[in-house]
């Protein structure tokens, strides 16, 4: 079998008129972007990604040549608090790898890059560095940090005259910069930096290994921080640090708000955490980028799973706000809505990607859309006000789990409309048949593990060979955190998706005290 990846074209809806969202309103019109800027990872608010640029055609494309190409120059470690602004000096450590999508504003590309999250500053037309921000004192925790090398780029804020770019670092700091200069504010926070691990203020017994892995969402005088923790493939411990969302005010970095993604006893959604498990259980952060309305003020976020990706036998029951779009007041944190997309997580169907936000009509009816892409591959499409599915969901019962402690929800959400952009499940009649001798062999592996629909639950490890599950798509398949991209003038969605099934298998770990963990198996290729 054959690993591919393929893109598909949505059509949001036959006879559906679709154009993206306004930047209006509640923006200043001296802050607004010009035409043709690119002043948040995914291109404006609504993470459209979209350009209006029309310069290269696809009949010009093939004379394009190289313009310059930006070397790193990077001065030396940081050694105080107060980190360094470099300009063109000698490098003394390097950046190995670079998952950032620069932000531009006025002739400017702003990028964050390697393990260090160091910041840049270039000019657009000439690839000149104007200065690099090298990094600060973490104090160790920057070598202890989850998602070390994803930092995938910064936050652009600007009044008209002040300019800032926010960045968060890998021990999980909140940094401003001057946006002329590359030096830490010295009026924000504490000498530039926020202390988000204290900002966090948890209230129980946790484990500290929240970071980031998205920049963060700058809207108004609004930083938002989605959290990233380590990953719940394996984890030795059922507590964790929950992935609280928090925003602070852009000037002085004093905290405006904590939007709490596990709640805690007493508030809305405490209940869907059996035998209390919410005192405990972490992840369940938002380590994908947040989307925003400027219109209506409200800011969407994209929740993940809970601890762990695949046993949820001490976390028992829907576990709100996991794998939810949340959409919550700008201002104050206030939650307006939510929509759970997967009930108990067992497949590590965390959302990976921003909404895209879109407005439609719909039967003759405005909606204001909102379009969250997932690993399982559908496309669920949301009023953006309310909540509601543009078109229903069907709750549909799923395959019941049988291992121990487990219990499976019965149903899960399936969008009648648009119908799924990537292959789902697995039967024998997806295995390969180039030869008899390829086929008789197929089915003979597939044998060692349980095949079914799309939510089939993982199992055990058995001592009759059995290996576990085959699922499809897998923890990797699907949608991930480069989303789509819209375009407004033919209301096409774009959708860049991988077939990527996976193995979920269960067994003890004496090391845990969960009863089962994910257990060993790589990732099949298809």
């Amino acid at each position: 079998m054959l690993r591919f990846a393929t893109l598909a074209i949505l059509v949001l809806a036959a006879g559906a008129t679709v154009t993206a969202p306004v930047e209006e309103a509640k923006a200043q019109p001296s802050v607004t972007a010009k035409p043709g800027e690119w002043r948040y990872l995914n291109s404006d608010p609504g993470a459209t990604r979209y350009s209006p640029l029309d310069q290269i055609t696809k009949d010009n494309f093939k004379d394009l040549k190289l313009a310059w190409r930006w070397k790193p120059a990077i001065g030396p470690a940081p050694s105080s608090l107060g980190g360094t602004a470099q300009g063109n000096g000698d490098p003394t450590f390097a950046i190995y790898r670079s998952e950032s999508t620069p932000v531009m504003a006025n002739g400017v590309l702003y990028t964050a890059a390697g393990g260090q999250r160091v910041v840049a500053a270039i000019d657009a037309a000439t690839g000149k560095q104007l200065w690099m921000w090298t990094g600060m004192d973490e104090g160790g925790r920057d070598r202890k940090a989850p998602r070390r090398n994803a930092g995938r780029g910064v936050g652009y804020w600007t009044d008209g005259t002040q300019e800032r770019i926010f960045v968060i670092t890998t021990g999980f700091f909140l940094v401003a910069l001057d946006a002329k200069t590359g030096t830490m504010v010295p009026s924000f926070g504490v000498n530039g930096a926020v202390d988000l691990m204290k900002e966090l203020n948890v209230d129980y017994d946790h484990v500290t290994r929240i970071g980031n892995s998205s920049p963060p969402m700058v809207y108004g005088n609004t930083v938002m921080i989605p959290p990233a923790l380590e990953e719940g493939f394996v984890p030795d411990n059922m507590r964790n640090t929950p992935g609280y969302v928090m925003a602070f005010d852009a000037r002085s970095g004093k905290q405006k708000w904590a939007f709490h993604t596990v709640p805690k006893a007493g508030e809305l959604g405490a209940d869907t955490w059996e035998e209390n498990s919410n005192g405990y259980t972490g992840n369940t952060g938002v380590w994908a980028p947040i989307s925003v309305d400027p219109e209506l003020g409200y800011a969407y976020l994209p929740v993940e799973s809970p601890t762990n990706d695949y046993y949820g036998g001490h976390r028992r029951g829907s576990n709100l706000f996991a794998n939810s779009v949340v959409c919550v007041d700008i201002e104050t944190g206030k939650r307006i809505w939510h929509h759970q997309i997967t009930h108990h997580d067992i497949w590590n169907y965390d959302l990976s990607s921003a909404p895209t936000l879109v407005n439609m009509t719909v039967d003759g009816r405005p909606v204001k859309a909102l379009v969250q892409l997932s690993k399982q591959g559908f496309a669920y499409v949301l009023d953006r006000v309310t909540g509601q599915p543009v078109w229903p969901f069907e709750e549909r019962p799923v395959p019941a789990s049988d291992a121990p402690g487990e219990r499976a929800w019965p149903t899960q959400p399936h969008p009648t409309k648009p119908a799924p952009y990537e292959y789902q499940g697995y039967n024998e009649n997806d295995l390969i048949d180039f030869t008899p001798e390829l086929r008789a062999e197929a089915i003979s592996i597939a044998k060692q593990y349980r095949l079914g629909p799309v939510f089939t639950p993982p199992s055990e490890i058995k001592p009759d060979g059995t290996k576990g599950t085959w699922y499809n798509p897998g923890g990797t398949g699907g949608s991930l955190w480069q989303s789509g991209g819209f375009d407004p003038e033919t209301s096409l969605y774009y959708i860049p998706t991988k077939a990527g099934p996976g193995v979920a298998s269960l067994r003890n770990d004496p090391k845990s005290n969960m009863r089962l963990s994910r257990g060993p198996g790589a990732q099949l290729a298809v």
